[in-house]
């Protein structure tokens, strides 16, 4: 008797256990499966909404600012804030926020006056996954001012959002030494800046009070006054250490500074991996094609592309890089991406006509463009180095358009002896469309100036080969425990 007793209490206590296994089991999945398991989510902050005539230093910098703290996410993909605004702005035209953004989520407010009085807001948040035919909304919540600061207001947006995305890769924003009324006026200057009018966002951002000056203020004057970036980039840091847009700017500024190749792709590969929705990401797609790493480089400007979807500039790259690895019709298919994200874009133009020129030896159409009216020019023989209209042209390029133009036209004098600008592009491929059997670039790399210009621009042989990418699946990997290189903000 007493064994039968033994034996269905231990049956019983069998089944209790494998019951709470499986409860725990199925709270674990929903609890906590969504926070670690890799995201599959790109996500957008538009433009908010608002009654007529309300401020836009609220309705279009607080959303473009969230986005920025959003994009430190290491987990999900975030679109930058220009692209939102353009999809918008499409209205009836858009093909929806899936096919102009590639986003599955979206992040959206609206306004609205509180009667309590003239200056109280309520602003109604939502986060809302777009991924299928039917939306679904994934959280919501309201926020009342001046019951809230909008300091506040922005931590608690960020921190809901994060939890709506299951994403536990975004800081928690710290506001406890940032002036409520400094972070207000940054908004008004941001607004300002990116509306164009540079002189009424440095008047505001020069005023402020020192109590009053934020590490975000302080970035804005170093893109305001670029002679003294490198001081104003310190000065951001030294408010706000993690401030990541501040860490990128210097890293690129180091490099042209000590032309240390090897310090500028660790510590560039670092910040890409870490801040894999910054500008870091584009720099190192650069780099990796300019290096040669093609099909790494490839994975990178991906990344690129889906976190700047409106914007021709990785398109072309990835059109570039394709070309070096001899996949014309890749080539062709980045090409007209390019041209769909950017219809009316000179730049897109040019490269369209040089590779229907250069690959396809049609006739070079040189409509609209007067990059190629002078290779066109060069070509038929009515070219002179010392025109006036000529030294007026390439002196309004930037270095890289200015290298790449004298290749076209075989001016190596004009690179080795007079270009006298700086920037992050490292001449080991030719210019796009030649292939590296090119006459005209055989003789440029076999130039007795070339190594010496090269190393001047931090780029040695014996440096080339003691170096290597970082695989991009490894890069971009969520909760990354291989990447532990120098800290980005030293120099060694």
């Amino acid at each position: 008797m007493t064994e039968e007793n033994t034996t269905s209490h231990a049956f019983f206590f069998t089944i209790i256990f494998m019951t709470s296994v499986v409860i725990l089991t199925i709270v674990g999945y929903f609890l906590f499966l969504p926070k670690t398991a890799p995201k599959l989510i790109t996500v957008a902050v538009l433009p908010f909404d608002g009654p007529e005539e309300f401020p836009e230093h609220l309705t279009r910098a607080l959303p473009r600012h969230l986005t920025e703290i959003i994009a430190e996410s290491r987990e999900v993909f975030v679109v930058d804030y220009d692209a939102a605004e353009e999809a918008v702005a499409l209205k009836e035209k858009s093909r929806g926020f899936r096919n102009e953004l590639g986003t599955t989520h979206i992040v959206d407010g609206t306004f609205e006056v509180s009667d309590a009085s003239a200056d109280s807001w309520v602003l109604k948040m939502r986060l809302i996954d777009v991924g299928k035919d039917v939306w679904k909304l994934k959280w919501s919540n309201e926020f009342s001012y001046p019951e809230l600061s909008l300091l506040e207001i922005r931590d608690a947006i960020a921190i809901e959002v994060a939890d709506g995305l299951y994403d536990n890769s975004i800081p928690e924003s710290d506001s406890t030494n940032i002036s409520a009324t400094g972070f207000e006026q940054f908004l008004h200057a941001s607004l300002l800046f990116h509306s164009g009018d540079r002189e009424g966002a440095l008047t505001i951002v020069q005023d402020l009070p020192t109590e009053q000056q934020t590490a975000y203020s302080t970035f804005l004057l170093s893109e305001l006054l670029p002679q003294s970036q490198e001081l104003y980039v310190e000065q951001t840091l030294s408010l706000l250490s993690s401030y990541y847009p501040a860490k990128v700017v210097q890293t690129k500024s180091r490099f042209k500074e000590k032309k240390n190749l090897v310090n500028f792709l660790s510590h560039m590969t670092d910040l890409a991996g870490q801040y894999p929705n910054s500008d870091a990401v584009p720099a190192l797609a650069l780099l990796y094609s300019d290096l040669g790493w093609f099909n790494e480089a490839e994975n990178v400007l991906l990344r690129w592309s889906q976190i700047r979807p409106r914007s021709s500039d990785p398109a072309l790259a990835i059109a570039f890089n394709r070309f070096r690895k001899n996949d014309l019709k890749g080539v062709e298919h980045a090409l007209e991406i390019a041209s769909l994200r950017e219809t009316s874009n000179e730049r897109v133009d040019r490269y369209r006509a040089l590779f229907e020129w250069k690959v396809k030896e049609n006739e070079l159409n040189t409509d609209g463009s007067d990059y190629l009216t002078w290779v066109a020019r060069y070509e038929s023989g009515e070219f002179s180095k010392t025109d006036p209209a000529w030294t007026i042209f390439i002196n309004s390029l930037s270095c890289y358009d200015q290298v790449e133009i004298s290749l076209y036209l075989n001016n190596q004098d004009y690179i080795f002896d007079d270009i006298d600008c700086i920037d992050l592009r490292i001449w080991l491929q030719p210019p796009p469309w030649w292939t590296n059997d090119d006459p005209n670039w055989t003789a440029f790399r076999e130039d007795p100036r070339y190594d010496a210009w090269m190393e001047d621009k931090g780029i040695r042989s014996d440096v080339l080969e003691s170096i290597a990418p970082i695989p991009a699946s490894e890069l971009f990997a969520p909760r990354r425990q291989v990447l532990k290189s120098n800290d980005p903000q030293s120099d060694q």
